[in-house]
């Protein structure tokens, strides 16, 4: 089996499994197919296994975490922690309007972190999802031209990069 059938798989079972159903197929990537980890298909099930990894919060704690940033939007720690409850719980959408606020804000609080969990998660989802370039690539022009060079890599199946 192959490094993209591989992490296809690791795609597939996160959709339907949990996270720790993956280690084995994302060891065996590491350890069969260390040549391909550059591969953008393949960096997108090591982000999206990274990102679920995180952690997850129940509904309570979900609403908790939405009630506290609607009563102080500039609480940068709750948004992030909002986000990624978003993220656990398959909440693309809604994650990634909340990173970019969070970014519009201060994009250089804890070291970029609402950034690089912006990164994380459009590698996750991968070079041709929709969602991905209608939310983030339109609706924050600075953060697309950074990461033209990342789509251009994606395009070219990352054999230059």
């Amino acid at each position: 089996m192959g490094a993209q059938a591989l992490a296809g798989l690791v795609h597939c079972v996160l959709k339907e499994g949990t996270v720790d159903e993956t280690s084995g197929l994302v060891e065996r990537l590491r350890s069969h197919y260390s040549q391909c980890l550059t591969d953008p298909f393949v960096k997108s099930a090591f982000s999206a296994v990274d990102l679920l990894s995180g952690g997850s919060a129940n509904d309570e704690e979900l609403a908790a975490l939405q009630e506290k940033v609607s009563k102080d939007e500039d609480d940068l720690q709750s948004n992030l922690d909002l986000a990624n409850a978003y993220l656990a719980k398959g909440r693309h959408e809604e994650a990634i309007d909340l990173l970019l606020k969070s970014i519009r804000k201060d994009k250089y609080w804890k070291e970029s972190a609402a950034r690089e969990l912006l990164m994380k998660t459009i590698d996750s989802l991968g070079p041709n999802n929709a969602l991905a370039s209608q939310r983030y690539a339109m609706r924050h022009p600075c953060l697309f031209l950074w990461s033209v060079g990342r789509w251009i890599e994606w395009a070219d199946g990352g054999r230059n990069g």
